[in-house]
This record gives structure tokens, C-alpha cells and sequence, in this order.
């Protein structure tokens, strides 16, 4: 090697560790380079430790044996030397591609709690070089592991390949290749960096002074293992403005739909009351809708369904709340409207949703019973699982006569069994 140069030593251990750290060693005559990289590669059973060191002085020099403790268990390489001659005047020795870099992107740099944000992560690869670069999926997996679990809700929802994107830079053709994309929702206010951490990936590189038999036989490239760091970029998380009517909001674009199962039932026959909010928020953790209840009817607890899709770059979905409620006397009545507050962070400020009135015909005699009898809640969870339109009250007295013939049985086939003497 020439002075000047960059001498990178690998030491590589093989299998799986609880514990493992490096103990290089100090090498007079050449200049450290940046800090000692890991890559994990393999599924994690194979570990590469990467230091770079620069030649300052000339001659031939020994270098000591590098280490590596593995639980508890040292690994040594072997001693080397190194013959360092002086540089040329016009020496250019980096033959490793400059212009690939890392870098992290949102679409706003500034946020609300709550609000969504999409994190990607890229390697900005030279077109030439596209052939060239080998991500492992352990390496994405491990960038993922640096977002700040406690400070956002992170959304993990399946998404078909995305394609590396071809983009053009001082007229130069690069490919955007991703690394991970990921839906966040902040759960505090602050500001968060991101991508300050390593990336490691392959790189393919052809050796210098190649021959002509190598180049046709395959054998004129090497394979190195690097290793990128993205220049860390900031979100900012701001708080929402102050409430007047509530502290629990949504946050997203929302619209809302309400709609009931039937528009005709007969007293004390359960119906549904299906109220969906839609559009693009964190559907996973929204709020339930408040409305006034009719002291007519009774309400069960509603059951809940979210569910995800992609609109342009942003997450879409809907929360659909179903309730089952049940009409204790006859008439023609106006259920709602549902009203849902959110907080809109495009137009920064809160927005009231309404859903237009539900007309329901009721038929049939009063049954106020149902409202204020403790035994009503079993019937309409009954209801839930049957088709039946006949409502009848479920008479004990036969449940309790077989239980004390049964009762009375046992106790003739004891005696039986069991004669006194």
C-alpha cells in the first residue's frame, strides 16, 4: 500500500452471542479513521467489526493481532505485516464511490402531536452502482430499531415492495433505494432526531490493476463491507392549541357516516346503530363519538373495527363503532345526530363533525321494564347471536323444577347404591 492510503481491517466472528465487543489495538505509524463499525449480517450469526486506519509513515511495519470478546471468550487474528511505500504526487488511492449516501425524509418537518407523519429511510445509489450495493434485510431491521418507541406510535402496515425511485441530481442519474417506511403518529411534543445511526451494506468494487483473465473469468471484483451514516435530520412536535370542549381528540382529516340496520322494529327487539369515521388519522387509537342518548332506548357498549389503506403517500382508513340498541316504546323517532370533534392539523385548529338524523318507526306495546330490569342486558346480548324477530321473557320456574327432580334422582340412586344396615 502507498502512504496515504486507507489500510480497512474486518475481523469477522461466526454464530450468535449474548455479549460481543472488539479490543483493537493501537497501530504506531497509521492514523485511526472514524470508529469501529459493526455489521451483523446473516440473521445475526455472522458479525463483522470494521476499523480503518491511514498510513502516515513509510517502511514495513508488523501489525498486532486484533480481538474480539465473545461471551466471555477471546478471539484472536492473526499477526500480519504491512509495507507502506511513499505516495505519488498525483496519487488519487479512494477507489470506493464517494457519492453514495443515506438519507431520511418526511413529508413536513413540523408536526402536532398526534398528527401522521411517513418516515422513510433511503440509500442514494449512483446509477452505475445500482448492480453494485447489497442491503440485508437485518441492516433495515436494525435502522427500524432507532425510532423512539416510547414518544411515537409507530404503524406497521403491510405494504406490497415499494420500487427504488430514479431521480436526477446536477443532471446525474441516481436510484433512491429504500430502506424501510414506516407510518409515526407522536405521542409527546419535542424534537426527535433521526438517522443518527449506521447503516452497514456490500458494496462490490473492482481491483485495481485487474488482468485481462480475471476480468474474463469473474475475478476482478471484491466485495467490501461498508458502512454509511445519515446526516440526521430533526421532526418537530408541537403541542395542540388549548381545547374549549374536549382533551381527548382525534387528529387526521375526518368525515363521519351513520346509518341503522333497520328502519322499522318492534319494542324490545334489538337493532344496530353503525357509526364509521373515515378519512386519514391513527385509526388504531381514536376516540369514541359522543351523542346524546334517547332515554327510550337502551345502549350496549360498541363493538369496534379499524382497518388501513394507502391513499397517495399517507395512510387512509376507518373506525367503524356498532352499537345495539333496543326501543322500550312505539313511535316514530329522530336518532342523533352523531357529532365527533377532531383536530384538523392542516387548517390548525378543531373541526365538529355531523352525521345527519337516523328516522326509525317503532311498532308494537310499551315495555318500559327493559330499560331499568337488570335481566334485560341478557336478552339483547342473546339477540346478538340469534335471528329471532319473537321477543318472549325466558320463564325460570321449569329450569327450576328439572334441577330439583334431578336433585331428588340423585338422591334415590344414592339409597339404592347405598343401602342402610
Amino acid at each position: 500500500m502507498k502512504q496515504g492510503d486507507e489500510l480497512l481491517v474486518h475481523v469477522e466472528v461466526k454464530g450468535f452471542y449474548k455479549q460481543i465487543r472488539p479490543l483493537f489495538p493501537i497501530l504506531q505509524h497509521f492514523k485511526k479513521s472514524g470508529d469501529t463499525q459493526q455489521l451483523d449480517l446473516q440473521g445475526g450469526s455472522l458479525t463483522i467489526f470494521s476499523q480503518a486506519y491511514i498510513a502516515r509513515d513509510t517502511g514495513r511495519f508488523p501489525v498486532p493481532s486484533f480481538k474480539v470478546l465473545a461471551d466471555q471468550q477471546l478471539y484472536e487474528s492473526p499477526v500480519f505485516t504491512v509495507h507502506v511505500s511513499p505516495a505519488p504526487a498525483s496519487q488519487d488511492p479512494v477507489a470506493v464511490p464517494k457519492d453514495i449516501s443515506m438519507e431520511v425524509l418526511f413529508e413536513r418537518d413540523t408536526v402536532f402531536i398526534g398528527e401522521q407523519v411517513r418516515l422513510q429511510m433511503v440509500l442514494m445509489v449512483p446509477e452505475a452502482q445500482l448492480g453494485n450495493v447489497r442491503v440485508s434485510d437485518f441492516a433495515k431491521a436494525k435502522l427500524r430499531e432507532a425510532i423512539p418507541k416510547k414518544s411515537f406510535w409507530e404503524e406497521k402496515v403491510p405494504r406490497q415492495s415499494v420500487k427504488a425511485d430514479k431521480i436526477l441530481r446536477n443532471g446525474k442519474p441516481f436510484f433512491a433505494l429504500p430502506l424501510f417506511e414506516t407510518w409515526l403518529f407522536p405521542l409527546e411534543s419535542g424534537i426527535f432526531p433521526f438517522g443518527d445511526q449506521y447503516l452497514g451494506y456490500e458494496l462490490r468494487v473492482q481491483k485495481e490493476g485487474a488482468s485481462t483473465s480475471d476480468i474474463l473469468l469473474g475475478k476482478s471484483y471484491r466485495t467490501l463491507a461498508m458502512f454509511i451514516k445519515a446526516k440526521p435530520k430533526s421532526l418537530i412536535v408541537t403541542p395542540l392549541p388549548p381545547s374549549s370542549r374536549s382533551t381527548d381528540l382525534g387528529v387526521g382529516q375526518l368525515q363521519i357516516q351513520a346509518s341503522l340496520s333497520r328502519e322499522k322494529v318492534a319494542t324490545g327487539e334489538p337493532f344496530s346503530l353503525e357509526v364509521t369515521i373515515f378519512g386519514k388519522a391513527n385509526f388504531s387509537t381514536l376516540p369514541e363519538p359522543q351523542f346524546e342518548r334517547d332515554p327510550g332506548f337502551t345502549y350496549e357498549s360498541p363493538s369496534v373495527d379499524y382497518q388501513f389503506s394507502f391513499s397517495d403517500s399517507l395512510l387512509s382508513g376507518k373506525r367503524i363503532y356498532t352499537y345495539l340498541l333496543t326501543a322500550a316504546y312505539p313511535g316514530n323517532f329522530e336518532l342523533g345526530p352523531i357529532q365527533y370533534l377532531f383536530f384538523d392539523p392542516l387548517v390548525g385548529k378543531e373541526v365538529l363533525l355531523e352525521s345527519e338524523k337516523l328516522k326509525l318507526s317503532v311498532s308494537g306495546k310499551e315495555l318500559p321494564e327493559i330499560l331499568t330490569n337488570s335481566e334485560g342486558s341478557f336478552y339483547y346480548r342473546a339477540f346478538r347471536q340469534a335471528s329471532t324477530h319473537n321477543f318472549q321473557r325466558i320463564s325460570y320456574l321449569p329450569l327450576i323444577s328439572a334441577i330439583l327432580g334431578l336433585l331428588a334422582l340423585s338422591g334415590l340412586i344414592y339409597y339404592f347404591f347405598n343401602p342402610k344396615t
